[in-house]
């Protein structure tokens, strides 16, 4: 069971869905990761961390994200959302904060950060992102 945000309430919803046993909740939207490295998501999408090139506020359905890779993890912050490649490469997409500018932007679909080569991902509340590597002698 989860719960979705509709017309202004939180509202328990139902939904039977096959994922690889991988999810992420973000503040208000989910990810699911699929056995064939497919990735789904649902709930409120208005920064874009629904990674469907859309600012449309309610998905109460999970619909794929676009990629042209196959996913091999998944991570969601409050208003943000990421995805592992299999080389390692982070894909950002939601709230996230322009490169040049230093400005909050709407990131609406999946697009390359860069490459970390770790498993180990947390985002905090305010959407900082902890990497973790692969060797404490990295560090």
């Amino acid at each position: 069971i989860f719960w979705i945000f509709r017309d202004n309430e939180i509202v328990p919803m139902e939904i039977k869905f096959q994922s690889k046993g991988i999810k992420a909740a973000g503040g208000l939207h989910w990810l699911f990761l699929l056995e064939n490295g497919d990735v789904y998501s649902m709930g409120f999408g208005l920064f874009g961390q629904l990674g469907r090139n859309s600012l449309q506020k309610d998905h109460d359905k999970p619909y794929i994200i676009p990629l042209n890779f196959k996913a091999s993890n998944i991570f969601a912050g409050v208003h943000l959302s990421c995805i592992l490649d299999p080389d390692g490469n982070m894909y950002m997409f939601g709230r996230i904060q322009d490169e040049k500018t230093r400005k909050y932007i709407a990131q609406r679909s999946p697009k390359i950060i860069w490459n970390i080569q770790s498993n180990n991902v947390f985002i905090s509340e305010s959407d900082d992102i902890v990497l973790i590597p692969k060797k404490l002698e990295d560090l």
